[in-house]
């Protein structure tokens, strides 16, 4: 179930996840609860080994409902968090979601307490947009920047709708701090609720009036990690081939609130090694719209695309990471793993880069 915005219409169609501000997922009995909750009084000893999942097909159906739902609505709108309310026939519980993971509340019964779910409503109702978990860097499109994407990304249209928005992009040239872009199609979603979840879209440059590459992720605050912008900065400014060029970008100055809640004493089952990392919202526009290295035509120019990544110093080329352009020249478009401090080879790979590893 959706919860609108006033003004919403709902006429031809009931279920637009792109305008949902509060999902709920409803079921007719505790058979399908997805969750088990500790015993009131138990020990911290207790709690840190209690099994918080619910074991049974239901209960793992209903995990799985709600985290596709989560992950759907955050790819579908700009957010830094979502919030979701579980209920069943007698109870109810709140989840909270962002890129680290899920903090989800002790079940209570609203038959006999409904003020905790009246209370929450209420306040949910009464906190501005950012609170709720609406991305304030973004923001719709005047009637006049749709109309210049729909001149300019006609390439990219999406197959279905989406609403075109302005973007903010870190700037440190610019007196606001930022420039915007005007974004519609994406050439990449976010297909996991948690990790980097990084999406890419052509956009439209409105500083210098053209075309670019946005990229949109959540990177991990390792200490030992480099930003993206920097990195790509560094190569740009030393002319290395083969790579995008920079435009701007660095932390938008979002991060993620999941890990601060590992260590608190009521927190029950063990802990994994993602829900610790505090990820931090970044953006990154480059010069270089292309296209996904496995779509070629002939032998020769997949060969001048893995030709090129080599000259490009990149001796791991994952096929994602490398796009090509019209002349078929490849570059890589992924540098999130650079490790700049010493002892790099011995590092252990973190949790959440699958397929991509460290590189000096």
């Amino acid at each position: 179930m959706c919860t609108y915005e006033d003004g919403v219409d709902t006429s031809n169609n009931r279920t637009q996840l792109d305008k949902d501000r509060l999902s709920w997922e409803l079921k007719p009995s505790s058979a399908a609860e997805p969750f088990s909750d500790p015993p009131e009084n138990a020990s911290p000893e207790k709690l840190e080994t209690y099994i918080f999942e619910n074991d049974t097909d239901a209960g793992a159906l209903t995990r799985g409902q709600i985290a596709t739902y989560l992950t759907e609505i955050t790819a579908r709108q700009h957010r830094t968090h979502a919030f979701l309310v579980f209920m069943t026939d007698t109870n109810a519980r709140f989840l909270r979601a962002d890129r680290t993971g899920i903090v989800v509340s002790r079940s209570f019964n609203y038959r006999t307490n409904s003020r905790l779910l009246v209370e929450f409503l209420w306040r949910f109702s009464q906190v501005p947009d950012v609170t709720r978990g609406l991305d304030p860097t973004v923001r719709v499109a005047s009637v006049e920047e749709e109309e210049l994407a729909r001149e300019k990304l006609s390439e990219w249209a999406p197959d279905e709708f989406r609403a075109v928005v302005v973007l903010q992009v870190p700037d440190v040239d610019d007196k606001r701090g930022f420039r915007e872009v005007i974004a519609w199609g994406s050439m990449s979603d976010a297909h996991s609720l948690t990790g980097r979840a990084t999406r890419g879209w052509p956009v439209y440059d409105l500083k210098e009036e053209k075309v670019a590459f946005l990229k949109d992720s959540w990177r991990s605050l390792l200490p030992h990690l480099d930003k993206e912008s920097s990195i790509l900065k560094e190569l740009t400014d030393a002319k290395v081939r083969n790579v995008p060029k920079y435009i701007c970008g660095d932390d938008v100055g979002q991060t993620t609130r999941t890990q601060e809640f590992v260590g608190k004493v009521w927190k029950a089952g063990p802990t994994s090694e993602s829900a610790v990392i505090t990820r931090s919202h970044h953006r990154l526009l480059t010069d270089l719209v292309g296209r996904r290295i496995l779509k070629f035509d002939s032998s020769r120019q997949l060969m001048q695309a893995i030709y090129d990544a080599y000259l490009g110093m990149f001796y791991f080329i994952p096929g994602r990471d490398v796009v090509i352009d019209q002349w078929y020249s490849s570059y890589r478009c992924t540098f999130d793993l650079r490790d700049s401090s010493s002892g790099y080879k011995r590092r252990k790979h973190p949790p959440f880069f699958g397929g991509n590893w460290y590189f000096e």
